[in-house]
């Protein structure tokens, strides 16, 4: 390995120091290696929560009928929580939500915990870029992607100087067009306001 390191700001450098662990930043090996580091994670939940993971991203759902539905729930936080200090890799706990998808915002009122911190419970949530609200609704996500593809088409309008036709229906399929159908199988709109 015999890697070093040192920080430059502006003109100054420090002295060299050795590292002794982790992957050169920009490798194209750290993709695999987090894949391989954080993959056991889907096999502690064997309690009917099950778990989706992309990246660094980790979606846990469970069905809730009753109490008990929940405390095993809680059960895999927990299971969570004591992988991560395990493996000294700090979970964002205030990036984590709870979302219900029956439209009611808490039926058992009964309150999740990471660790010792409170879960928040929100209406809706976004995961891969789209946005799903506890009714199953993509409302509030198609809105968004309105608002953020109309602002692109504007964008292209005011920065291409050409008024050339093909030049601004290549643009505006490569930046609007690609916004408005990401995901479209998942959230296409099947009501007239959408």
């Amino acid at each position: 390995m015999n890697r070093s390191q040192c920080t430059r700001v502006g003109d100054s450098v420090s002295s060299f120091i050795s590292i002794t662990s982790g992957v050169v930043q920009g490798s194209c090996i750290n993709q695999l290696l987090f894949i391989l580091y954080v993959n056991d994670t889907a096999d502690l939940f064997d309690n009917g929560c099950l778990c989706k993971l992309y990246a660094d991203d980790l979606k846990l759902y469970t069905s809730v009928s009753t109490v008990v539905d929940l405390e095993n729930l809680q059960s895999s936080l927990n299971r969570l929580v004591e992988w991560s200090h395990t493996w000294q890799l700090k979970i964002s706990y205030t990036k984590c939500s709870l979302l219900y998808i029956n439209g009611m915002t808490n039926p058992h009122n009964v309150d999740m915990l990471f660790g010792d911190d409170k879960i928040v419970i929100v209406d809706s949530v976004k995961g891969l870029e789209i946005i799903v609200d506890s009714k199953l609704q993509f409302f509030k996500h198609i809105g968004n992607t309105v608002a953020r593809a109309h602002a692109r088409a504007n964008l292209i309008h005011k920065c291409f100087l050409s008024r050339d036709v093909q030049t601004l229906t290549r643009a505006f399929t490569v930046y609007v067009r690609s916004l408005l159908e990401y995901g479209f199988n998942v959230w296409s709109p099947h009501f007239k306001r959408d």
